[in-house]
């Protein structure tokens, strides 16, 4: 990658030390890697009975293999592979593109995805009591809610599921299809989880009436409210939310403001 810095009157240049440009190698050369380039990360979500092309390819002629739900499906030599992938059933679709350079290093790289194929669904009303955003049940239990009229879907995405849509944590649609809900067990008490909703598969948002919020931006993380003791994939780019599940531990913040006259309009 090649960087760029100037004021805004173009006068004043940032360059390296010795005054060349400022560059970031992403790949070393003459390493062997591997990426999946189709899907991409913004279609994750996929309709039962339809297929599309997936995509590999690797910095070097190599051994290139396409596993899916851990049967190979595709193999070949060279440095791409593209593979016709259908989805007959609904489902979690993990793929795993290999790279294995052969020889006596023996040098394997690996990349991955998963595709969800979504099901019908079948209307499920709030449980008795449930507000929007953390319902807590007890220190490892809490019901998420998230008020989206005229949505498809939402899946919670978190640390858990790699931040990426599965289908076991795709939220429950009541019967109007104005709220999404889905019960988390076996939390570990007094441990944050940050976590954002995946709604209709390309809106990433965080939840407004959870306890904070921060920013997770491609180099910084920016936190809105305080800071909290977490990894977070800092390639997202999108607000996320945390939930503790220890009343004692967790602060009394109150939601934020501009959530107070939220509508549909506003996403």
């Amino acid at each position: 990658m090649a960087f760029v810095f100037r004021n805004t009157a173009g006068t004043i240049v940032g360059r390296a030390a010795d005054g060349s440009d400022l560059y970031l190698p992403l790949y070393a050369a003459g390493q062997l890697h591997a990426a999946l380039f189709n899907p991409s990360g913004n279609n994750s979500i996929v309709q039962p009975g339809s297929s599309l092309t997936v995509m590999g390819a690797s910095s070097q002629v190599c051994s290139l293999s396409l596993r899916v739900n851990g049967a190979v499906v595709a193999t070949t030599v060279g440095d791409s592979l593209g593979y016709v992938l259908s989805f007959p059933q609904p489902g979690n679709y993990d793929l795993i593109l290999e790279a294995n350079a052969g020889g006596a290093a023996g040098v394997v790289v690996r990349d991955t995805t998963r595709l969800v194929a979504l099901g019908n669904q079948v209307a499920q009303p709030l449980p008795p009591g449930t507000v929007e955003g953390v319902n807590y049940i007890n220190d490892s239990t809490v019901v998420l809610a998230l008020y989206a009229p005229f949505k498809q879907h939402a899946f919670v995405l978190a640390p858990f599921n790699d931040w990426s849509p599965d289908g076991n944590y795709r939220m429950n649609r009541t019967a109007d299809s104005s709220w999404y809900w889905l019960r988390l067990e076996g939390l570990t008490p007094g441990q944050e989880v940050p976590y954002q909703y995946l709604v209709n598969g390309n809106q990433r948002v965080a939840d407004p009436f959870a306890h904070q919020e921060f920013w997770i931006r491609p180099t910084i993380v920016l936190f809105l409210r305080r800071r909290i003791p977490i990894c977070c994939p800092i390639h997202r780019g999108h607000r996320a939310s945390s939930l503790l599940c220890n009343p004692a531990l967790r602060p009394t913040l109150g939601k934020t403001p501009d959530f107070s006259a939220r509508t549909p309009a506003n996403w």
